[in-house]
């Protein structure tokens, strides 16, 4: 993870969603119908869409405030309402909640003093309609957009290494992460109900996913 603010010199690779454009629209319907009851059922999981509490900023800020999230739904948080804190291996913008990016900034500070490497970053705030082609793209990995703590800008994927849980990286994760305010949910640790060692998220996140 590059933390600066300027853009880095390297071709940027996002998702296109415009050639899927109706797929996404037809997912998007179907995922309004189950948001609306509070359960969706996708593939035979159930996911919960109540949402675990208020998106709200609770924790200490850094010198980026940011801006109230609190009112906004999974995945249509403005970017002016979340803090810039780097750069991913792919050449995107890491955008978190104002607590979620000063816990990052700290995390960062330690992997750094002890790795001697900046921290990889691989993916962070999602919107609805990332999360939504991402999900079209790969439905046994991705949640379904609305629900995945990418949408309140609260979670991470990493990767340097801490994507593998056999490794040394991921072993100094699971120490230290938590003493940076960074965790990762049940359903993501090994043993759990979908093992993404890659998936780490703040400890105030909302939590929305059931396994």
């Amino acid at each position: 993870m590059t933390m600066t603010r300027s853009a880095p010199d390297m071709r940027t690779d996002r998702p296109d969603f415009g050639s899927g454009g109706r797929a996404l629209r037809l997912l998007g319907l179907t995922l309004a119908l189950g948001l609306a009851g509070g359960l969706l059922l996708v593939g035979g999981r159930a996911w919960s869409t109540s949402g675990g509490g208020v998106n709200a900023v609770v924790g200490p800020v850094g010198e980026c405030e940011g801006q109230d999230t609190a009112g906004y739904a999974n995945g249509r948080i403005p970017t002016r309402a979340l803090c810039p804190e780097g750069w991913t291996d792919r050449g995107e913008e890491v955008l978190l909640r104002a607590d979620a990016a000063a816990a990052l900034l700290s995390l960062a500070a330690a992997w750094e003093v002890e790795h001697g490497t900046p921290l990889c970053v691989r993916s962070s705030y999602r919107s609805f309609a990332q999360q939504a082609g991402l999900f079209a793209r790969m439905p046994n990995v991705a949640a379904p957009p609305g629900v995945s703590a990418h949408g309140w800008g609260t979670a991470l994927d990493l990767c340097g290494g801490i994507a593998d849980a056999s490794s040394q990286q991921h072993a100094w994760m699971v120490q230290h992460g938590p003493e940076h305010g960074w965790v990762q949910p049940g359903w993501a640790q090994a043993g759990g109900s979908r093992p993404e060692p890659w998936h780490w998220e703040y400890e105030h996140s909302p939590r929305t996913f059931t396994g």
